[in-house]
């Protein structure tokens, strides 16, 4: 019984190392690769965890750029909203400028306010002409005229929150120059070239064309100090230009 116990042993042995020695070419054409080392481990797991962080970021990315057309044609609208009923009554259309600045004196915190609106709707104005050019590959140039068109927005409109009534003559000129002619000549110049590098159908560019024929007029409006002119060519451009931020919103999102 012990012989056949130590020839079953024996029998098993022999088995053992005929696996092992089918297992040998395998694992020696395994061991030509080089072994990980702890960098590599360490970089395969940053990896692993930065993967998820990283497409969650840019998603979150895209989501929220997703909504600056929609943003932009509300702040807009808030915009020429104020104008007309808050901002209005201290503009060049009232040719008394002592007028002008008692319904500033008597009306401070909203004319603050309005400005405030203005500002935040000339951000994101420039937010839109971004993810308007990221989806049409425009000129990146475009995005740099209108960031100027910003800066000389809101010094305009910085220079008018902070005269109040007191120092509104000295103050009221230029700025209002500064932001009817150059800012808005700014973004006009902008759209226009962005609106060059998209695909549009002939109604979409004819619509398009009377929007920035608009825009051109307001500004020359401004340039020639004609205020009559700025008032109109304000109404019919942000009557077109809020529907077409939500139009090219739902065509290119």
């Amino acid at each position: 019984r012990r012989c056949g116990g130590c020839a079953h042993a024996c029998a098993r042995a022999r088995g053992g190392r005929e696996r092992l020695a089918r297992r040998r070419p395998d694992e020696e054409g395994r061991t030509e690769v080089p072994a990980d080392s702890g960098e590599q481990h360490d970089g395969h797991e940053h990896g692993r965890a930065d993967g998820p962080r990283a497409r969650h970021a840019h998603s979150i990315a895209l989501q929220s750029a997703a909504v600056a057309p929609l943003v932009c044609a509300s702040l807009n609208l808030l915009a020429a909203l104020v104008m007309a009923f808050v901002i209005a009554p201290a503009t060049p259309l009232v040719p008394e400028i002592a007028e002008r600045e008692r319904y500033i004196r008597e009306h401070l915190l909203p004319w603050r306010l309005a400005w405030l609106t203005w500002m935040a709707a000339g951000a994101s104005l420039l937010w839109f002409y971004s993810w308007w050019r990221a989806r049409v590959r425009g000129p990146k140039v475009a995005l740099a005229i209108a960031a100027v068109g910003l800066v000389a927005d809101w010094s305009a409109e910085i220079a008018l929150i902070a005269s109040g009534a007191d120092g509104y003559r000295s103050v009221a000129p230029a700025a209002f120059f500064l932001t009817g002619a150059i800012a808005n000549g700014l973004y006009t110049f902008a759209g226009i070239q962005l609106t060059l590098a998209t695909p549009l159908g002939v109604r979409a560019r004819a619509y398009a064309a009377f929007m920035w024929s608009a825009a051109l007029m307001l500004s020359l409006g401004a340039a020639i100090a004609q205020p009559l002119v700025v008032a109109i060519a304000t109404a019919e451009l942000f009557a077109l230009f809020c529907p077409w931020c939500v139009w090219l919103w739902l065509r290119l999102r």
